[in-house]
């Protein structure tokens, strides 16, 4: 909703790995989603 409303695109984000303390994890960034198009149905 709020991408929508701002015209910005979302960007998905995944974190891979254990939440403990000193442990190490991946942070993976997917392509950016734009819902101009949903904007316009409206």
């Amino acid at each position: 909703m709020f991408a929508i409303k701002s015209g910005m695109p979302v960007i998905p984000v995944c974190i891979v790995g254990s939440y403990k303390p000193f442990t190490s994890i991946k942070i993976k960034y997917g392509q950016p989603i734009d819902y101009d198009k949903y904007k316009k149905r409206k």
